[in-house]
């Protein structure tokens, strides 16, 4: 609040007029942050306050406790002067909220995610996303004081929507805290760069190509497009520069590499922690991309997240191995499986052996690790029985997987079970001279050896 008898205004103020006290102290504090320059609307206004801040007056609180007597000491300090300086201070002191708002939005320096709390929303003023103005909304002093002790308290819950860094190092929780430092970014400097309208519509609204965005948002080449989206905006942010008063905190810029390295060559069900920015956009900022399925590849069943120009090669090394893996009964070393796919490879590759179609070493791993439909058992991996397409490798993997004798009836029962429906015929010299260990212990009982 305003007391000072030796205010340029005769009147006391109070910020809490309409108000709760603890809301006049939000905003004192705020008045605090808010630098003078944003009430520098005229050229009036601007030399006045070319002076204050020569006096180390730098913020509008600092203003507003500016006392007559001192004032009219200065030199230059005239009836001009004082009239502006009046001005000034009136708009700070009857219109705060509204400064303040106009203060975020048009000069403050922002750093996400630790200034996630305080970013404007839908051009909504500082306090009116935190204290709603419904009955029983404005909590007391006392109210305000307990809360700030207890994690489930409308304050503190508001406290905590930003990244806490305490939280955890989980892969969730990085994804989660880079989408809300990009879009906050992105919010903020749609007040403050007019091409920021292109990169939400790559980000949000899922738009890709200049031509694509030329109806709503005017025409763009591909080139200016995207150096905009990569060397202007993506660039500079990953650096740690500053782009119209916005920047990336050390903490996030370090934890970004680690989020890149957990998640290339994983399945892409981490990418559903994303709420607002879609998946392919978000992998672009780390310099990953999505491997899918194409419609002739029916041995799918999640995308993976593989590193930018690596799709090919990753595509051949995941369609080679499936090929391989379609044929095995029982598991196979990782090893002995690059070997087997490396030769199949180039058997089929020929003339045309290029580096898209070696074996990717790297991502082979992370399969092996990580796609549901691979499974290990003691002699290495295999794909599951269900995903077996081959009648003759299914029979074999069920008369593998008893560990004992079992009878053709049995074997029957299994299959039905496993793929809803019966086996053509359980050939036995059809199936032993495919897989010699499959033996005949007794008429109508096989055994894998």
């Amino acid at each position: 609040m305003i007391t000072s008898k030796d205010s340029l205004f005769p009147d006391y103020y109070y910020f809490e007029n309409g108000r709760t006290e603890i809301q006049a102290a939000h905003i004192v504090e705020m008045l605090r942050r808010t630098d003078i320059e944003i009430l520098a609307t005229n050229a009036e206004r601007r030399k006045v306050i070319r002076m204050l801040k020569e006096k180390g007056i730098s913020n509008v609180m600092q203003a507003v406790g500016l006392s007559e007597t001192e004032v009219r000491q200065w030199k230059g300090a005239g009836p001009l002067f004082i009239d502006t300086l009046k001005d000034i201070r009136n708009e700070a002191l009857q219109h705060p909220e509204e400064t303040i708002a106009r203060w975020q939005t048009e000069m403050r320096a922002y750093v996400f995610p630790d200034d996630l709390e305080d970013n404007v929303h839908e051009h909504d003023s500082f306090f009116g996303k935190i204290w709603k103005d419904t009955p029983g909304a404005h909590p007391t002093d006392t109210e305000y004081a307990e809360s700030l002790a207890d994690p489930s308290s409308p304050v503190e819950t508001y406290r905590t929507t930003c990244y806490d860094k305490e939280h955890g190092n989980s892969v969730k929780d990085d994804i989660e805290m880079l989408e809300k430092s990009i879009l906050g970014a992105l919010e903020i400097l749609e007040k403050r760069w007019e091409k920021t309208t292109y990169l939400k519509a790559y980000f949000i609204e899922g738009r890709t190509t200049p031509a694509a965005q030329s109806r709503n948002y005017g025409q763009i080449s591909n080139m200016a497009w995207r150096h905009l989206l990569n060397r202007s905006f993506l660039l500079p942010l990953m650096k740690g520069e500053t782009i119209c008063g916005v920047r990336f905190s050390e903490d996030l810029l370090q934890r970004i590499p680690t989020l890149t390295d957990n998640l290339r060559y994983r399945p892409a069900e981490a990418l559903e922690a994303l709420k607002t920015i879609r998946p392919e956009r978000f992998l672009h900022i780390l310099g990953l991309t999505l491997l899918q399925r194409t419609s002739t590849e029916s041995f799918w069943t999640t995308d993976f997240i593989v590193p930018t120009g690596e799709v090919q090669r990753c595509r051949h090394t995941l369609r080679t191995l499936f090929c391989v893996l379609q044929n095995r009964v029982t598991g196979c070393k990782e090893k002995t499986l690059k070997k087997l796919m490396q030769e199949l490879s180039a058997a089929s590759s020929q003339h045309l052996h290029t580096e898209s179609r070696i074996v990717h070493p790297v991502f082979l791993h992370h399969l092996l690790l990580h796609h549901p439909w691979i499974e290990e058992e003691t002699r290495g991996y295999r794909l599951a029985a269900e995903i077996l397409t081959t009648e003759i490798v299914r029979i074999a993997r069920i008369v593998y997987d008893a560990k004992r004798p079992i009878t053709t009836a049995d074997i029957t029962t299994s299959y039905i079970s496993l793929y809803t429906e019966a086996p053509r015929a359980l050939n036995f010299t059809k199936i032993h001279n495919r897989f010699p260990h499959i033996k005949h212990v007794a008429r109508g009982i096989w055994r894998y050896k």
